[in-house]
Formats: structure tokens, C-alpha cells, sequence
């Protein structure tokens, strides 16, 4: 028979009863831990089955697979669901229709793309070197982009922030440059 383990002390609990969700008070730290048993919980480990089985009738069934047993509860709607649909978002088990719906709310840990402002400064920076005359636009606009976005999130692939290193340098040797060349311009 399988045993429970408290969080804390990783002490085994005392048996909370058959079915249902009960407050169990470990014996040895004294933590109340809300523990909800599924029917599967009590079998015998030999006549437990895979995720693939078939529901036996003191089991509950998986919402979008009535034949299948559930293995948790949707974090968001409580819906049972098994193996097959839970979908792990972040620190949560979620079942596919409550993905779905963050991901049409645009949910922040549902982000599919992102604007990348190290490639934009870059851009800015460098391009306009082959055409003098609009550096003294995209310059300074390049080092505001370079030290306003610097600490966004760059991609949602690893990558690293040399692209803002380099646009950085260029745009304030483009200012460093126009300013000298105006100071040399004043003083004629």
C-alpha cells in the first residue's frame, strides 16, 4: 500500500481514510497538509495500470477522455484530466481548453514571440553610417533604445545582449563624432 509524505518532514502521514480530501496533521512536525485521494491511491500495485487502462468504475474519468481515468485536476477549472491532456504551464498542471484561452487572452507565460530591441539598436547605429547625414538622427536614437530596452527580455531564445554592446559603442562614437565635428566647425 502506498504511503503519503509531508512536505515539511518527509515524514510519513497517518492514513487519512478512503476517498475524498481531508486535513492530515503530520505526527512529528505537527503540519496540517490537505491531502485529496483519488480510489486509484488504494489498489494494489499490481493492479494498477497505465495511463492508456481502462477507468474502472471507482475512479474518476479524464473530462476530455471519459474512458481514460484522471490523473490530476486542472489548477485553473478543476477539471479532471489525464495524463494525455495535462499540460505543465509554469508550476501549474492545466487541461488543454484552459491553455487554449490563455493563450487567446495573450497570457504573459503563453508569449509565442517577442520585439527585439538589441537587433533594432544595432540597426539604428549601424546602417545609417553609409549615409552620414541621418546619423544625427538615429545616433542619439540608437543610444536611447540601447539604454531604455537594455534589461528587457532579449528572445525567447537564449541568447546573449553583445548586440546592444555594439550598437551602444557605434551610436556614442556617432555622437562623440558629430560633437567634435561641430566643436571643430564653432571654433573656425
Amino acid at each position: 500500500m502506498a504511503t503519503l509524505i509531508c512536505p515539511s518532514c518527509s515524514q510519513a502521514l497517518p492514513s487519512p481514510g478512503e476517498g475524498g480530501s481531508r486535513l492530515v496533521t503530520c505526527v512529528k512536525c505537527g503540519r496540517e497538509t490537505l491531502v485529496h485521494i483519488f480510489p486509484a491511491f488504494w489498489r494494489q500495485s499490481d493492479s494498477v495500470h497505465s495511463p492508456g487502462g481502462l477507468l474502472s468504475s471507482d475512479e474518476c474519468a479524464c473530462y476530455y477522455h471519459p474512458a481514460k481515468p484522471a490523473s490530476h485536476a486542472c489548477a485553473n477549472c478543476g477539471r479532471f484530466i489525464c495524463q494525455l491532456c495535462e499540460v505543465m504551464i509554469g508550476d501549474r498542471l492545466l487541461c488543454p481548453k484552459c491553455v487554449s484561452s490563455r493563450a487567446q487572452n495573450k497570457s504573459p507565460e503563453m508569449e509565442s514571440s517577442r520585439f527585439l530591441y538589441d537587433n533594432l539598436a544595432l540597426v539604428l547605429a549601424v546602417l545609417p553610417i553609409f549615409t552620414i547625414w541621418l546619423t544625427l538622427i538615429t545616433a542619439p536614437a540608437a543610444l536611447f533604445v540601447c539604454i531604455r530596452y537594455s534589461n528587457m527580455p532579449c528572445s525567447l531564445v537564449r541568447r546573449s545582449r553583445w548586440r546592444f554592446l555594439v550598437a551602444f559603442l557605434a551610436a556614442l562614437a556617432q555622437v562623440v563624432g558629430w560633437g567634435i565635428l561641430i566643436v571643430f566647425l564653432v571654433a573656425l
